[in-house]
């Protein structure tokens, strides 16, 4: 700025002193004005530049800005409502639920409680006789079972039992459910026991126990064949009733019509009837052959309890020569019925 003015000084002073040299009356000017003009801005071109050359430059040096502390405080209260009004109306994120599958057991308390049964205690049965236990129990506790959960034989006589009866249904608490079992009478004659327990999906026993008693009897052991013939067998009774309880379908198999081979050998005969009714029978085996010289040795009378539905005798004849014959199974109380007969040959090689 200081240099520009020193130069408006002189061009101005240029023309001043032009001015004055027109107004003296003087010979006519032999320079053309214009030139002298331009020389007199020429010299104050020179000039000034050389006072630009000769006056240092000041370097130039950044400035910081000095922060307020004022405005500083400020803006930062300002950050803070701004953010606290932004969180306010941000919606909080709601957490996804993820639904899960039940488990295969509904957990709580496994408690079983005995309603009925069939085959009561003290059941007689002739040896190897199979039979059915049917235990109707009632889900006592808090968790639901499943089908993963069992009846398991535990401790006692095990009677052929298998090693669990799996449930078919679930059965929540409160409701009932029927578990069968399928058994075999042993062939020595004396009482028998058998304890069986739930099992729940986890592998754990209820506290709760069920058994089956039997009595296998001894007036129903092996009987022999010593050779003389035996009486015709009676016809058959189909159905028989006795104060409304009813036996029928009364049947005898034998596990083979014809043997030869290596005796003595023992036949197994099995004897099925239907009971309308729980009550107690008494039977007897009843025999025949055509072979002369055998004599059939047979069990005396047996009486046993008959369970409703479906009843499973078995018998086994040692046959230690040659014999043609049958047998069958006679009930003689409280009804009076005879079953089809099994007829079986026997050769015995020398």
């Amino acid at each position: 700025m200081k240099q520009l003015k020193i130069l408006s000084f002189l061009v101005v002073f240029a023309l001043i002193a032009a001015a004055c040299q027109g107004a003296t009356p003087t010979a006519a000017p032999t320079t053309d004005p214009a030139l002298i003009l331009t020389a007199a801005a020429q010299t104050a071109a020179v000039r000034l530049t050389q006072m630009v050359a000769l006056t240092p430059s000041a370097t130039p040096t950044s400035t910081t800005p000095t922060p307020d502390l004022a405005q500083t405080a400020a803006a930062s209260t300002i950050a803070a409502q701004l953010t606290a009004t932004a969180a306010a109306s941000s919606p909080t994120p709601t957490p996804t639920v993820t639904a899960t599958a039940p488990a295969a057991s509904t957990g709580g308390v496994d408690r079983a409680e005995f309603v009925s049964e069939t085959i009561p205690d003290g059941t007689v049965f002739a040896p190897g006789a199979v039979f059915k236990k049917t235990w109707k129990l009632k889900n006592a506790g808090t968790s639901t079972w499943t089908t993963q959960y069992a009846l398991v034989f535990v401790q006692g006589d095990r009677l052929n039992a298998p090693d669990r009866v799996m449930l078919t249904k679930n059965v929540l608490p409160g409701e009932t459910v029927d578990i069968a079992v399928d058994l075999t009478a042993p062939t020595v004659a004396k009482g028998f026991r058998a304890y069986f327990k739930m099992i729940n999906a986890a592998g754990v026993f209820f506290n709760d126990s069920v058994y089956v008693d039997i009595v296998v009897s001894a007036g129903t052991g092996t009987p022999t064949v010593t050779g003389t013939p035996g009486t015709p067998t009676p016809s058959l009774t189909p159905t028989a009733t006795s104060a409304g309880f009813t036996v029928s379908n009364a049947t005898m198999v034998g596990d083979t019509q014809v043997y030869s081979g290596t005796c003595p050998h023992t036949l197994t005969f099995t004897a099925r009837f239907t009971a309308n009714t729980p009550g107690q029978i008494t039977y007897v085996l009843k025999a025949e052959s055509s072979t002369p010289g055998f004599t059939f040795s047979l069990p005396p009378a047996t009486t046993m309890n008959a369970v409703t539905g479906e009843n499973v005798l078995q018998f086994f004849l040692e046959m230690k020569s040659n014999v043609v014959g049958s047998i069958a199974l006679h009930i003689t109380a409280p009804v009076d019925v005879t079953s089809s007969q099994a007829n079986f040959s026997v050769t015995c090689a020398p």
